[in-house]
């Protein structure tokens, strides 16, 4: 399950939750980027792009998949946000990521 409790904190404005967290996963803190990476291989095995897109579809949530930016697709169960966002984007992607389980 992914928690967003504090998102008073997201992006450099309103920063990123310190306590995001997928169950059994984990956050890569940004530095110097308008991104953040979220591990999700506790909530689904589905590969990134796929899961990117359902998420996109069903969601409306967007983020990226990283295995895109390896020669040989290597899928680490990583998907990139940006909160490069307005203040409200970015409240309503943490209502949408907080119902994900």
């Amino acid at each position: 399950m992914l928690k967003y409790e504090n998102c008073c904190c997201w992006g450099h404005r309103i920063g990123w939750p310190e306590n995001v967290r997928v169950a059994g996963g984990k956050e890569f803190p940004s530095k110097g980027t308008y991104f953040q990476l979220l591990e999700y291989k506790a909530i689904s095995m589905e590969g990134d792009t796929e899961l990117a897109i359902r998420w996109t579809k069903e969601k409306k949530i967007a983020s990226i998949p990283i295995s895109g930016f390896y020669k040989q697709g290597v899928d680490n169960k990583l998907l990139r946000f940006c909160f490069a966002k307005s203040d409200e984007t970015l409240m309503r992607g943490a209502e949408i990521l907080n119902k994900i389980v």
